[in-house]
């Protein structure tokens, strides 16, 4: 790309590296499944978002409460033979109350469990509009298409979004100090409110990280956004709804990621890996001819040495493939 067109944006410094085999919770608007599956390919091991999808910054962080285990039957509304959880994504929905409450209770261990091992907790915010419900004037992670006489809508301040996500953060950082924090705000734009509020929202955004990140300089800023609105800056880099970041636009915002976050050793490795996982891809034409099975066992002794070095990687994938006939 020609740099002649280009304001390119200046990484700051990351005070540590990410490395196979660190693990990684991503959490967060949509942005953080795309970042999360492109660190998946690259054989780091994801979880991405266990509560599914979620914008703004309080409801993200709301799921952090490890002390309550159970979920209590307040969080649940009853509407039209659906109990819906709407702290979380609209797929925490059953007619059993049982087997929702069940589903996240499951979500939450999984959580904690992920939190114990993870080495890098990534956090992605989309919005700071957030709904409320009226009945009890709470933050609600998902309007799980409810009927909007539930809610009502409300702009988080930046002092809102400081206070709770810095005791948040002082807690994890507690319980989990070997959590390395990455946050980015979401290139995606609302526009459900309009141009106006989007940016409004995003601003907010921008005041309430930026405070955070001055007060605890151990939490890195990833600029993902900034990146796409200064950057990149233009519709050829938007996919077609004109609101989400083209497949070309996430990809160069990865590179970025990786020059970052990434060591030499580890950029030739995802290089290496990423080459060799575009052979699962290979079948044969006329069935097991002898180019075939060569290239499977040629295949076979390459698996057989990264298994040996990073056993502790998902290589499931591969093994199939080396079971094809």
């Amino acid at each position: 790309m020609n740099d002649m067109f280009r304001t390119p944006i200046d990484f700051p410094k990351a005070t540590f590296n990410i490395d196979h085999p660190q693990s990684i919770l991503a959490l967060g608007s949509c942005f953080s499944q795309n970042i999360g599956e492109r660190m998946a390919a690259a054989k780091f091991p994801v979880s991405i978002n266990p509560f599914g999808t979620l914008f703004d910054p309080i409801s993200i962080h709301a799921i952090f409460d490890v002390a309550n285990l159970e979920s209590k039957e307040e969080e649940l509304i009853f509407y039209q033979g659906y109990w819906h959880a709407v702290k979380y994504h609209g797929s925490f929905k059953h007619k059993d109350k049982a087997l929702l409450l069940e589903k996240i209770h499951q979500s939450k261990q999984h959580l904690i469990n992920y939190l114990k091992t993870s080495d890098i907790l990534m956090l992605t915010y989309g919005t700071a509009h957030v709904w409320k419900t009226i009945e009890k004037n709470e933050i609600v992670g998902n309007c799980h298409k409810l009927p909007g006489h539930f809610f009502y809508r409300h702009l988080l301040s930046p002092e809102e979004i400081i206070n709770t996500l810095q005791d948040s953060l002082f807690t994890l950082k507690r319980l989990f100090p070997h959590l390395h924090v990455i946050m980015s705000i979401s290139p995606v734009r609302h526009l459900k409110m309009g141009m106006i509020e989007n940016q409004l929202s995003k601003s907010v955004l921008k005041v309430a990280v930026s405070t955070l990140v001055n007060k605890m300089p151990e939490i890195y800023y990833f600029p993902a956004y900034e990146i796409m609105m200064d950057d990149l800056r233009d519709y050829r880099f938007y996919a077609q709804d004109m609101i989400h970041p083209s497949e070309l636009a996430i990809e160069y915002i990865f590179e970025g990621f990786k020059s970052v976050f990434f060591s030499e050793r580890t950029k030739e490795r995802v290089k290496i890996w990423e080459k060799f996982g575009k052979s699962l891809n290979h079948r044969p034409f006329d069935g097991d001819n002898e180019l075939w099975i060569n290239y499977k066992q040629k295949y076979k002794v390459q698996l057989k040495q990264y298994k040996d070095e990073f056993p502790m990687l998902d290589w499931r994938k591969e093994e199939q493939f080396c079971e094809l006939s």
